[in-house]
């Protein structure tokens, strides 16, 4: 029963990533002349594999960790936190890069960066190693808020 729970939550976990991704990746599509205008001007923009590369771990890791949420029957409190979190993630790339509502964009992806603190405390305070599957998916979204912030302040 144990190894059905654990696939289950994995499953769930993965069609919830899969729908986020996709549909991030569909409003990304709609803004694709401002994503071109970015790479062209360089400004600090990582390659365009390299990005994806770096999401896929964030995705990896959020799986594992919504996956061992939703196992856990302690650590089920942290799903609502986790709703919030694809919420915001896919708010900011529609309003970011589809509607061109920058501003709102920072302000959701900064959002996303104090919901992931908070959970991190989460699982510092109730897990002994889910914490550390939060290093890779703060760093990826501290960098993107640092980027967004330095375009924004270079096209004043």
């Amino acid at each position: 029963m144990k190894t059905y729970k654990s696939f289950m939550s994995f499953t769930l976990s993965l069609a919830l990533i899969f729908v986020v991704a996709y549909a991030s990746s569909y409003f990304l599509d709609g803004g694709k002349e401002y994503i071109s205008s970015l790479y062209a001007l360089g400004r600090g923009m990582p390659s365009q594999n390299l990005f994806m590369i770096l999401w896929g771990i964030v995705y990896g890791c959020i799986v594992i960790q919504m996956s061992a949420t939703i196992s856990n029957r302690c650590l089920r409190r942290g799903i609502k936190i986790w709703i919030l979190l694809l919420a915001t993630n896919l708010l900011f790339t529609l309003s970011y890069f589809y509607l061109s509502l920058r501003y709102l964009g920072i302000s959701l992806i900064l959002l996303s960066l104090i919901l992931l603190f908070i959970l991190t405390a989460f699982y510092v305070r109730n897990t002994r190693y889910l914490w550390l599957f939060s290093i890779p998916i703060l760093s990826v979204y501290g960098y993107s808020l640092f980027l967004s912030i330095v375009i924004q302040l270079s096209s004043l």
